[in-house]
């Protein structure tokens, strides 16, 4: 087994969202990532999250294989995007 096999790379995205709505966000963010997961070249998985003491956050990371295949899928992905844009300003979340 090489360093390779090993080292993957993450992102940490919290968004804030309403706090009644954090159950909702949790499904439309999960569904988001289980219908890309074998789309998506790179993604290795996911993790949803949410503090108990911090409802209104929801943590979402993602593992890539890569750096580089981490920062295609975030600079070119609209969906993920706005999905991420209905929140508490917009009074949609």
């Amino acid at each position: 087994m090489s360093v390779n096999d090993i080292i993957c790379y993450a992102k940490k995205i919290t968004p804030r969202f309403r706090v009644d709505k954090s159950d909702e966000v949790l499904k439309i963010v999960s569904r988001f990532w289980n219908s890309n997961m074998i789309k998506v070249d790179g993604l290795r998985g996911f993790m949803l999250t949410i503090d108990p003491s911090s409802p209104e956050l929801v943590t979402n990371i993602t593992v890539w294989e890569s750096k580089q295949a981490m920062d295609e899928f975030y600079s070119n992905c609209t969906n993920y995007s706005a999905v991420l844009e209905k929140n508490p300003k917009n009074d949609k979340w």
